[in-house]
């Protein structure tokens, strides 16, 4: 009987070092995940950061455009 508890105990002892072993893997698949996304996330600041001149533009062009509509407007009123 004895022998029987021993190798239960050693397989199941087998089974939580496997399902560690695969919990370790699984934390170090989601720790590289996670620092991409961090680098595709800093490279996206920094395209941002590279192009103030075309939000510059946006930010000046946005007024005109409502601007331009209401002159078009009253010009071809009767």
């Amino acid at each position: 009987m004895e022998a029987h508890t021993t190798h239960a105990i050693q397989y199941l002892d087998a089974q939580i070092d496997k399902v560690r072993r695969a919990q370790a893997r699984m934390v170090e698949s989601l720790r590289q995940e996670i620092g991409s996304v961090r680098q595709e996330l800093d490279n996206v600041d920094t395209k941002f950061d590279d192009k103030p001149t075309s939000l510059q533009y946006w930010y000046c062009g946005t007024p005109l455009v409502p601007i331009s509509g209401l002159v078009t407007l009253f010009a071809t009123r009767p």
